[in-house]
């Protein structure tokens, strides 16, 4: 059925890596909204990919600036009106954006409900992001995602497009495919 989500949303999972995010990157100059919504786009993706299913099941769309979960305001404005999370507009880098941070009295993320295979690719995802703006971590969504290449705006990314590389093969890969491949 078109527009039905691929896998059921589990708000959980997806609010505690939201927290354990912000937690883990609360000493990133350059951790906003964007590298968190492309830490939540990438973990669901990886996850997919290499474990069979996604961590939150939430359903990503295209938008400008990268792949989004369509819940993520929703998710972020519950967390902000419960006192888990603090959201303040500042310069990051070179434009203004939201930034999320941890309420100092707020709950953590609840991290038992992962398995191990989850936790440490979650903890993968977060580091690899941790090296990049928001800017080049945005950049990266475009050229790393099947999904978002191959849809319109505002259209869902399914998760199955994880399974395509979108990156053109360098020459030497190329040399070797062809020296294996019989004529």
């Amino acid at each position: 059925m078109a527009g039905r989500p691929e896998f059921s949303f589990n708000e959980r999972r997806f609010k505690d890596v939201m927290l354990y995010a912000a937690e883990r990157l609360a000493d990133d100059p350059t951790f906003g909204e964007t590298k968190l919504n492309k830490i939540l786009y990438f973990a669901d993706f990886e996850a997919f990919r290499f474990l069979g299913q996604p961590i939150t099941g939430a359903e990503y769309q295209k938008n400008k600036y990268g792949p989004t979960a369509r819940r993520y305001p929703i998710m972020r404005d519950e967390l902000l009106r419960r006192g888990a999370i603090e959201v303040e507009r500042r310069l990051v880098v070179d434009h203004v954006q939201d930034t999320v941070r941890l309420h100092p009295e707020g709950v953590r993320a609840n991290m038992d409900q992962f398995s191990d295979a989850e936790r440490e690719l979650l903890d993968r995802v977060i580091e690899d992001m941790r090296k990049h703006t928001n800017t080049e971590v945005s950049d990266e969504s475009h050229k790393k995602s099947a999904g978002w290449l191959a849809r319109d705006l505002g259209e869902t990314i399914p998760y199955s497009s994880a399974l395509i590389n979108p990156e053109p093969l360098d020459a030497a890969a190329l040399a070797g495919l062809k020296t294996k491949v019989p004529v």
